[in-house]
């Protein structure tokens, strides 16, 4: 990919994840009314927490909003997931030679994003079945499980295209 193609790639992504974090905000204020919102759902660790939660959505009539977030959620997977993953290209190619391990590290590490997208999709999985389908029980121990690591793997995207952005900025970013 060139240059111009992943700068073009990455803005319109990033652009993207941005307007579809003010919708999802939007629609989930139904459940921050509630005092839980999203992130409470997605770490809590038992199934007791869990009941807590969803108890609370459903005393203020917010399971409908839950569902619509979890929905949504699916359109800003893909875009947060190339977002980070192209920024984390964008660092790669500013600091890292070719053909250098640090390279290849951050090639490996501009998958991670997509990894982390895929992750939240069974997490949001789970989460369906946990707020409608009520509790299996395992399942609020692997939901927690996949959101940490797929938390983790976010928060690799974000180092990432923080170190693309400054790459860009201070004119290392070089053809692809």
């Amino acid at each position: 990919m060139d240059l111009k193609t992943l700068k073009l790639r990455w803005a319109w992504t990033s652009a993207g994840a941005l307007v579809m974090i003010g919708l999802l905000g939007w629609v989930g204020a139904p459940l921050d009314a509630a005092h839980y919102n999203i992130l409470c759902l997605e770490f809590a660790p038992t199934a007791a927490d869990v009941r807590r939660v969803v108890g609370a959505w459903s005393g203020a009539g917010a399971l409908g909003a839950a569902g619509w977030l979890l929905a949504l959620d699916y359109l800003f997977m893909p875009l947060y997931g190339f977002a980070l993953s192209y920024g984390t290209r964008a660092a790669r190619e500013s600091f890292a030679p070719k053909g250098s391990r640090f390279h290849a590290i951050l090639t490996a590490a501009a998958v991670l994003p997509l990894v982390a997208a895929g992750l939240d999709a069974v997490e949001n999985l789970l989460e369906a079945r946990m707020i409608f389908g009520g509790l299996a029980p395992d399942i609020s121990g692997v939901a927690f499980a996949v959101s940490v690591i797929k938390t983790i793997l976010i928060v690799v995207g974000l180092a990432g295209s923080v170190a693309g952005i400054a790459g860009w900025r201070m004119g290392r970013l070089r053809a692809v």
